[in-house]
């Protein structure tokens, strides 16, 4: 079947930048928010930096791919412990959804444009 808008395809870099960077501002949005609480145990501020630490990785597209799997594992890690109720979180299924499909879009595509990565 053809496609409707062929020019669109010329841009086709630029899908993944967008997903990296609101994914990477998320990261780093919530990542800060874990770090700064106030009743946050170690672990929960050590996760909260490797949050933010790899949300600024995937902005910059610098190890996109590396982050990509750190965060998606963490992701996991959070989902499989909210449906365990070992921890409560006001995000729903939706949303991890989005994030791990974005996750892992980025983990098998790379950084896509404007980014430090360089596909060998």
């Amino acid at each position: 079947m053809l496609n409707i808008f062929p020019s669109f395809l010329d841009f086709a870099l630029l899908a993944p930048f967008v997903l990296r960077v609101v994914v990477g501002v998320l990261f780093i949005k919530y990542g800060f928010y874990k770090i700064k609480l106030d009743n946050s145990t170690p672990v929960l501020k050590t996760v909260g930096f490797v949050e933010w630490i790899g949300g600024v990785f995937l902005v910059i597209g610098l190890f996109t791919q590396a982050s990509a799997l750190v965060l998606l594992l963490l992701t996991l890690t959070a989902v499989y412990l909210k449906k365990t109720g070992k921890i409560e979180t006001s995000f729903h299924s939706p949303f991890y959804a989005l994030i791990i499909s974005i996750l892992i879009s980025l983990l098998l595509t790379g950084a896509g444009a404007y980014a430090f990565d360089i596909p060998l």
